[in-house]
């Protein structure tokens, strides 16, 4: 079971690691949304936003829909309504990885 605990500077304790909170309203639906993340990762963010790297390079371990809110400002469920769920991922072959596809 995780333990989480809230501090008074936007952070809180997961399974005793700290994270940050960010908070971030979706541009579309005005939902306040909250991603948390190490402070290494925040770091990387902080880089990402001042135009360094992609961000599902300087952060992979963050949820895609998370990292499309702090991209972008649309959340997942805005993105999904927009745009219909997203294209299959493709491994590193290029092959889809679609079950059905592939039987």
């Amino acid at each position: 079971m995780q333990k989480e605990i809230m501090n008074n500077d936007n952070t809180q304790e997961v399974n005793n690691e700290r994270k940050i909170e960010i908070h971030k309203q979706c541009v579309f639906c005005h939902q306040m949304k909250i991603v948390y993340m190490t402070e290494d990762e925040y770091e990387k963010y902080e880089l990402h936003a001042a135009g360094v790297g992609l961000i599902q390079e300087m952060l992979p371990e963050i949820d895609k829909c998370d990292r499309e809110l702090l991209k972008s400002g649309i959340c997942g469920d805005c993105w999904k309504n927009m745009f219909g769920p997203a294209p299959l991922e493709q491994d590193e072959d290029g092959e889809d990885n679609n079950e059905e596809d592939n039987e």
